[in-house]
């Protein structure tokens, strides 16, 4: 998903975003800092790079790794239980969050080896 970047606006129709909106935080970054390292239960994502860019690494519970850089005005879509690490890759870097959830600390998952016992966990039962 492209959003619309001219002359230093950023401008986001909710129509376009696949879920209702109920939280937004931004985040600055200075360059080589690495963010995130979590996945959520229940909160859905879509990432905005307002400046800058991003390096999103993901992996998901059936084990698919995906690794995409990001710039200005362009998003990427978190899903459910999905691991990311995010790397702010310019000194400038802004990232916008629009999130699925409100905030609830019990939903998140900081530890990946718990992140991996659910990923085999998934894998064994889709077999």
């Amino acid at each position: 998903m492209k959003f619309k970047y001219k002359n230093g606006l950023l401008s986001i129709e909710f129509a376009d975003v696949p879920f209702e909106v109920k939280r937004v935080f931004v985040v600055n970054g200075y360059k080589g800092e690495v963010r995130g390292n979590h996945a959520h239960r229940s909160c859905k994502q879509l990432l905005v790079c307002v400046s800058g860019h991003l390096r999103i690494r993901t992996e998901d519970l059936d084990g698919t790794e995906s690794l995409v850089i990001i710039g200005s005005g362009h998003s990427y879509f978190l899903d459910t239980y999905t691991w990311a690490e995010i790397t702010y890759l310019d000194s400038d870097t802004m990232l916008l969050a629009l999130c699925s959830e409100a905030y609830d600390k019990n939903e998140y998952i900081y530890d990946y080896a718990e992140f991996e016992k659910m990923s085999l966990t998934f894998q064994s039962n889709v077999l």
